[in-house]
C-alpha cells in the first residue's frame, strides 16, 4: 500500500531571496523611468520630490545625481539653481509645472505632436509682446491687472469654438462693460471718486480633460471686487448649454496681496502656450533665446484653437491707443531680462506722478529705466 507523500514545505530564504530581487527590479525600473522622463526630482510649490532606494543600476545613478535622501536632493537641486541664475541672469532656467500636470505633461505634449492631432495653436511672438505690452500700459495708467478669471467653455457643453468667442464678446465683456460704467456712474452720483478704466486681456487654451477655455486678466479695482466676483458667476451660469449649469465652470481669483507681482504670475501662467519656436537675439548670447526663456512656467500645449483670434484685449488697450499716448514698454524698448521685464516700474511711476496731480494718463518711460 502506497503512503502519501509528504507536502512540499516552501524555502523560506528562497522567497525572501525573491522577493528582494522583486523589489529591487522594480525600484530599479521607476529610477530608470525617472532618469529617462527628465524627471529627477524637480520640486516646485507643494510637490514632493520621489524618494529612490534601492542598490540597483539605475537607482545607485539616481543617488549618485540627486542624493540618497530628500532633504540632501533638495540642497543639491538649490545649489544648481543657483549657480544657473547666476549664470543666465536674464532667463527662467527653471519652470514651474503645475502639480496635476507634473507626471503626464511630457507624454501629453507628444501626443500633441503627433500625426493623427491637429498641431497645436502656439501664441505668436508678435501676440505675446502685444498682450505684454498692454498690460504694461495697464500698469501705467496706475492700474495692476491681478484678477484672474477662467471660463470652462467646454463644460458648458461648446465644441464650437467660433461659437463660444461670440458669446465670450456678446453676452460677457459687452455686459461687463455696461456693468462697470453703471457701477461708476453710481460712484459719482454719490460723490465718490470714479473708477480707474476697464482693462482687460484674454488667451483661449483647449485641453483633452476640459475642453475650449478661456483665461481672461483684468483690472478690477478692490472696493468692487466682491461684487465682481458675483456678477461673473450669476453672469456665467446661464450661458452653459447643460442644465443645471455644472459647477466649476467659472472661476475667479483676485487675491489682495502683491498685486503687481501677482498679476505678472498670472500674465505668465496664460502665456504658457508660447511658441516654443519664437526667439530673440540677446547681445551677451552668441545663440538666439526663445521667448519662452521669459516665461516662468513651463511650455504646455495651447491645444488646437479652432477660432479666428486665439488672443484678445479691450480696445484701451489697443497698439493705436499706445501709440496716441507715446507710450513703449519694456520689451518694445527691446529690453529682454526677466527682472526688468516683470516689475513695477510703469506702475509706481504713476502713482508717484498721479501723487503730484497727475490723471489717468499713459506713461512713456525712457529707455534708461530699464538699464
Amino acid at each position: 500500500m502506497s503512503m502519501p507523500s509528504e507536502p512540499t514545505v516552501p524555502n523560506t530564504a528562497d522567497n525572501a531571496e525573491g522577493l528582494h530581487d522583486l523589489i529591487r527590479a522594480e525600484r530599479d525600473e521607476k529610477a530608470r523611468n525617472l532618469i529617462e522622463s527628465g524627471e529627477m526630482g524637480h520640486d516646485h510649490k507643494g510637490r514632493k520630490m520621489p524618494r529612490m532606494q534601492g542598490d540597483g543600476l539605475y537607482a545607485s545613478i539616481f543617488q549618485s545625481a540627486m542624493g540618497v535622501t530628500e532633504a540632501v536632493r533638495a540642497k543639491h537641486l538649490k545649489h544648481l539653481q543657483q549657480e544657473d541664475e547666476a549664470k543666465y541672469p536674464e532667463i527662467y532656467l527653471w519652470k514651474i509645472t503645475s502639480q496635476t500636470k507634473r507626471g503626464n505633461q511630457r507624454a501629453i505634449n507628444l501626443a500633441a505632436q503627433g500625426a493623427d492631432r491637429p498641431a497645436p495653436t502656439h501664441i505668436t511672438k508678435s501676440q505675446f509682446i502685444d498682450l505684454y505690452s498692454a498690460v504694461s500700459f495697464a500698469n501705467a495708467q496706475g492700474v495692476a491687472m491681478n484678477v484672474h478669471v477662467i471660463i470652462q467653455w467646454g463644460r458648458m457643453g461648446y465644441t464650437d469654438h467660433e461659437e463660444a468667442t461670440k458669446v465670450l464678446q456678446d453676452d460677457f465683456f459687452r455686459h461687463l462693460n455696461v456693468w462697470y460704467a453703471y457701477r461708476n456712474k453710481v460712484r459719482l452720483q454719490s460723490g465718490q471718486p470714479a473708477l480707474h478704466p476697464l482693462f482687460w486681456i484674454y488667451t483661449h487654451e483647449c485641453s483633452h480633460r476640459a475642453g475650449f477655455h478661456t483665461h481672461i486678466l483684468a483690472g478690477i479695482p478692490l472696493e468692487i471686487r466682491q461684487d465682481f466676483r458675483e456678477w461673473v458667476k450669476s453672469r456665467i451660469a446661464p450661458l452653459s448649454k447643460k442644465t443645471p449649469a455644472p459647477k466649476g465652470i467659472v472661476k475667479v481669483v483676485c487675491p489682495p496681496s502683491d498685486p503687481i507681482g501677482r498679476q505678472w504670475r498670472f500674465f505668465q501662467y496664460l502665456c504658457k502656450g508660447l511658441d516654443p519656436a519664437a526667439s530673440v537675439s540677446i547681445p551677451r548670447y552668441e545663440f538666439p533665446v526663445p521667448m519662452a526663456g521669459f516665461i516662468r512656467n513651463a511650455y504646455a500645449s495651447p491645444g488646437h484653437i479652432q477660432c479666428r483670434l486665439q488672443v484678445g484685449k479691450s480696445s484701451n488697450l489697443s497698439p493705436a491707443k499706445r501709440k496716441a499716448a507715446k507710450f513703449k514698454s519694456a520689451i518694445e524698448w527691446k529690453v529682454f531680462h526677466k527682472d526688468l521685464l516683470y516689475n513695477s516700474a510703469e506702475y509706481d511711476l504713476w502713482h508717484r506722478r498721479n501723487a503730484a496731480g497727475a490723471s489717468f494718463k499713459g506713461v512713456t518711460l525712457p529707455e534708461s529705466v530699464f538699464k
